[in-house]
């Protein structure tokens, strides 16, 4: 396979979606009850989008209470017993990354970010893994599984590089992940 450029892809995956009668539900922090987003005026400080990295902030990641490796050293082929993570950075690109597309409605709806924020070269070394962001816990999964039908033990992490955890203004939370 040829690679063109430096491509990436940003996954998420969702945890949690509140969902009633085909509306999504809306938390806003004014208010204690739950209230349709389509009613939420945009005046809601929680519905406003974010123009920054600077003014968006992962969540407490509820998967680093797993076992996680005490080795923190980006090593390839090692075992790693007992343990569901290693909290590993992710490998920075040689060359400067750039971003080929976008979804607009992932950037908006789910997290909460202006879609302008995708012309800073910030934003494109944040969704490359250039650049950690405070608050993120960066971990590799460790899995084990079945390779040309034979038990292949511990494979390693080719799924995907977690950046974070993330709970939107809906009350949805998501993973933020490389691959």
């Amino acid at each position: 396979m040829k690679k063109i450029g430096n491509i990436f892809s940003f996954v998420l995956t969702q945890s949690l979606l509140l969902k009633t009668k085909g509306s999504l539900w809306h938390t806003c922090p004014n208010y204690l009850n739950k209230i349709p987003r389509r009613s939420v005026s945009l005046s809601c400080s929680a519905m406003v989008l974010k123009k920054s990295l600077s003014d968006w902030s992962f969540s407490d990641p509820k998967l680093a209470s797993l076992p996680l490796d005490p080795e923190t050293r980006n090593t390839i082929r090692r075992s790693v017993p007992g343990s569901v993570f290693s909290v590993v950075q992710p490998t920075p690109w040689k060359s400067p990354p750039k971003l080929v597309a976008f979804s607009r409605d992932v950037l908006e709806n789910i997290l909460d970010f202006d879609p302008e924020i995708t012309e800073s070269p910030f934003f494109v070394d944040f969704v490359s893994g250039n650049i950690v962001l405070p608050g993120s816990v960066p971990m590799a999964h460790r899995y084990g599984g079945y390779q040309f039908g034979y038990w292949a033990n511990q494979l390693g992490d080719g799924r995907a590089h977690l950046l974070g955890e993330y709970i939107n203004t809906k009350g949805e939370r998501w993973e933020l992940q490389l691959k």
